[in-house]
């Protein structure tokens, strides 16, 4: 049982609800294995309450409404992807790589499931993120100084790894209006997001920091973020500061080698006064560059492959030798990994479903004031063009369900407004003033 916001009334939080926290909670503790428990509990739910996801697609494919035109971007999505499944299976792809690719596919239907939760619990999405980053900065701290040698008991790295703050430096700027207050987890999650040397997050945190900037008219706290990066690089240097390296991300952390990182794909040989590692990273980038230039020329080889594709389950790993001996299915980019898989219309058909979200959450901002959706989205399609994002269901189911919890709270508003208009007997728009606020999502 919980308080709604602003109100006396006590409101029991359903099941639909308790299980969007459970997948969240599920995926924060468990990693890469919930995955197989998320999508068998996602099809039980429905069955026991189709209100939660068919309800809801049903309206959307029938009823004009704010989710119309993402609805039908999704089943259109989905349809072709299925198509492509059954495609890959003829052609003599193995079956159970077909089904892992066809994942892609079915992630962003748990958008739904969040836009339930978002629409009972209008402030979830800001709940959660706070949640995450003042987690994170209690956890980054205790993960060097207690925790770096204990291990789980399966392959998804090591207990309490500080993963990437790039997200959560977003959120805090989108739903905190006094970063003073904030000021730990903000300086830790920047430290987090240079630690973890992951290019494709710092390209998109620039897009998204600068989408916000630009939209919200406050390019001061742009400034202060690109100064707390920079005051942290400044004192890495000064300090010469070195600690233990994260799981999986190369050497030692230290403001010279993130310098090395980030100039090795533009200047090598500038990179290695920085780094001695610029060759490595140099490298990552150019086996990529090496791996996508082999799938646009098998893509583009034949008009139908130009098209379709290869197939779903196509081993596009085998386009380049040194991979042959690898699981590796995803070429670490959403362009690529669609372009090989469903060709032009596959690609043409994952933009369409990002420009639908993008409008639908354009819209939650321009009607409840919240921002922290849309340029959600636009940092998730800026590091997914250059890291293993979209494709992998483990890193895009969990910024799915939190895309639909940012949605939900613009289906109460239209609900109060409809209620509104039907209770004075008059017809009145269905859109209110973009500087006025409902009740239930202020704190």
């Amino acid at each position: 049982m919980r308080l709604h916001p602003k109100t006396s009334v006590v409101r029991k939080t359903t099941l639909g609800t308790k299980f969007v926290i459970f997948l969240l909670c599920g995926f924060i503790i468990i990693g890469k294995p919930f995955v197989y428990i998320a999508f068998a509990l996602a099809g039980l739910l429905v069955a026991l309450q189709p209100r939660v996801l068919v309800h809801r697609v049903y309206r959307g494919l029938t009823m004009p409404g704010p989710l119309s035109g993402f609805t039908w971007a999704l089943v259109l999505s989905t349809m072709y992807g299925m198509a492509g499944f059954v495609y890959g299976l003829v052609t003599g792809s193995p079956l159970l790589t077909a089904i892992e690719v066809l994942a892609f596919n079915f992630c962003p239907w748990f958008i739904f499931f969040g836009v339930y939760a978002g629409k009972e619990w209008p402030v979830l999405a800001r709940q959660y993120v706070r949640l995450l980053f003042w987690s994170q900065a209690i956890m980054t701290p205790v993960y060097f100084l207690f925790f770096r040698h204990i291990r789980l008991p399966w392959a998804e790295g090591d207990l309490l790894v500080p993963g990437s703050g790039a997200l959560l430096v977003l959120g805090i700027f989108c739903f905190e209006k006094n970063l003073i207050r904030s000021w730990f987890p903000l300086l830790v999650c920047s430290f987090d997001t240079i630690a973890a040397e992951i290019r494709g997050d710092w390209v998109g945190l620039g897009m998204a920091l600068l989408i916000w900037a630009i939209s919200t008219k406050r390019l001061a706290r742009m400034a202060c973020a690109v100064g707390v990066l920079i005051a942290l690089l400044l004192l890495g240097f000064l300090t010469d500061l070195r600690l233990p390296p994260l799981p999986g991300r190369g050497g030692e952390i230290s403001a010279r080698d993130t310098v090395g990182r980030a100039l090795s794909p533009i200047n090598h040989e500038l990179a290695e006064e920085y780094s001695s590692n610029a060759k490595m990273y140099a490298g990552t980038v150019q086996w990529r560059q090496i791996w996508w230039k082999a799938i646009r020329e098998a893509v583009f080889e034949k008009p139908n492959t130009t098209i379709f594709g290869l197939g779903y389950g196509y081993p596009i790993k085998d386009l380049r030798s040194s991979l042959r001996n690898t699981d590796i299915r995803s070429p670490h980019s959403v362009f690529y990994f669609t372009l090989a898989y469903s060709g032009m219309t596959g690609v043409l058909m994952f933009a369409f479903l990002q420009l639908q979200l993008l409008r639908l959450l354009w819209r939650v901002y321009k009607e409840t004031g919240e921002i922290f959706g849309f340029t959600c989205l636009i940092f998730l399609i800026g590091t997914s063009l250059f890291g293993n994002f979209f494709e992998s269901p483990q890193r895009s189911i969990p910024p799915y369900i939190l895309l639909g919890m940012c949605i939900g709270p613009l289906l109460v508003k239209r609900e109060m407004v409809d209620r509104a208009s039907l209770w004075r007997g008059r017809t009145y728009p269905s859109v209110l003033p973009t500087n006025q606020t409902v009740a239930c999502l202020a704190e």
